[in-house]
């Protein structure tokens, strides 16, 4: 987690948690940086390639799938009378939550909209036919 951490903190990025073997970064909260959607991906690309130099070289062969969806999101405090932590809610946690769960291991998988927001800055391949719980086109 330490390499993978690394690598999204190169992009204006907050780890918000690590769920298992997941971790779950922030892009634009608490403060956005005009870019967010590109960050996100960058940083993604970042992950793949560092986890790739970590398998050729390493004891353990990783193979690791993300999702991204930048969107409007609730950001704050989410508490109880005992514990709080800083997170985010609401469709597009959700959505990029599913797109992780679908990725094949070592691909990347994005959204229209996150294709829209990096505007052709990064070269993307379109998929067909992918069905997500809870969403549909």
């Amino acid at each position: 987690m330490t390499a993978m951490k690394k690598e999204v903190s190169k992009y204006n990025c907050e780890v918000d948690k690590f769920v298992g073997d997941d971790i779950m970064a922030i892009f634009g909260a608490p403060k956005s940086y005009g870019n967010d959607a590109l960050n996100a991906v960058q940083s993604a690309i970042s992950m793949i390639k560092a986890r790739e130099e970590l398998n050729n070289s390493g004891k353990y062969r990783i193979k690791i799938g993300i999702g991204l969806a930048p969107g409007k999101v609730v950001a704050g405090n989410m508490a109880s009378d005992d514990r709080q932590s800083y997170t985010v809610l609401r469709a597009r946690v959700n959505l990029a939550a599913r797109l992780c769960s679908a990725a094949k291991p070592m691909d990347i998988l994005i959204d229209d909209l996150t294709c829209e927001r990096i505007d052709n800055k990064i070269k993307t391949d379109p998929i067909k036919d992918l069905k997500l719980k809870g969403f549909s086109w």
